[in-house]
């Protein structure tokens, strides 16, 4: 498994490399870089842009022949408290195990 904090972004070849492995692979929404990313983030709605960034990405991987992919919204990864709890009370969640689902 490759947990990726940058959804390909700090290295240009992951996506490919994910799918030559053929492992799973967690895609992470991350606001900014690692030095940068808590220096006062903003969102129109995070909800929104989060959600939009992770379908966009899946698409990517799909694409490519990636299919094992666990979405991670990246609580804290450049958001603020605020929206880490906006993410969390609007997360869909599984009605059967009431585990989050992203």
């Amino acid at each position: 498994m490759i947990n990726d904090i940058s959804a390909g972004r700090l290295d240009p070849a992951m996506y490919e490399t994910v799918a030559s492995l053929r492992v799973p692979y967690v895609l992470m929404h991350m606001k900014g870089m690692p030095d940068t990313m808590q220096k006062d983030p903003v969102y129109e709605d995070v909800l929104i842009e989060v959600m939009d960034f992770l379908i966009a990405e899946l698409g990517k991987l799909r694409d490519l022949g990636i299919h094992d992919v666990i979405l991670d919204p990246g609580f804290g990864f450049g958001k603020t408290v605020a929206h880490n709890y906006e993410l969390l009370k609007n997360s869909p969640h599984s009605k059967s195990s009431n585990a989050l689902c992203w």
